[in-house]
């Protein structure tokens, strides 16, 4: 299959974008033990 005489279209000018950002939150929690469970099971469940 020959494109003789096709037109091609034009190759957009290359550009850069911003890197992915996140949230990231670090603190110390004092729970007791039924709480510790909670937040451990909510840790692994969002990963």
């Amino acid at each position: 299959m020959s494109h003789r005489g096709a037109k091609l279209r034009k190759m957009a000018e290359p550009f850069v974008i911003a890197p992915p950002r996140g949230a990231r939150m670090r603190t110390r929690l004092d729970v007791d033990d039924a709480d510790r469970a909670v937040v451990e099971a909510l840790g692994a469940h969002l990963g």
